[in-house]
């Protein structure tokens, strides 16, 4: 599996999920899906960054209860998925 690191700072561990292979051999295309840490503390360099690479919605998975909101982007979708409980999954 590999995955490449992007050149952000205010973003914990920002990773291009390009390249890896799913369990139907398709492999993902890169600038298609990327995880990343929290987005609460972005810079206007990194959100510019990111808007630059392609990146156009964001899947929000953090547990409700636990979110700090992220930081209005403009053209970007923001969608929360509270799918998990408070305590535990």
């Amino acid at each position: 599996m590999t995955t490449t690191l992007l050149p952000v700072n205010s973003i914990l561990n920002p990773r291009d999920l390009g390249g890896i292979v799913g369990l139907d051999g398709r492999k993902i295309k890169t600038h298609r899906l990327i995880r990343t840490g929290t987005l609460t503390r972005m810079s206007d360099e990194d959100i510019q960054f990111l808007k630059n690479y392609g990146l156009t919605t964001i899947i929000d998975l953090r547990v409700k209860g636990k979110t700090t909101p992220i930081r209005k982007l403009k053209v970007l979708k923001i969608f929360p998925c509270l799918f998990l409980k408070k305590k535990g999954l």
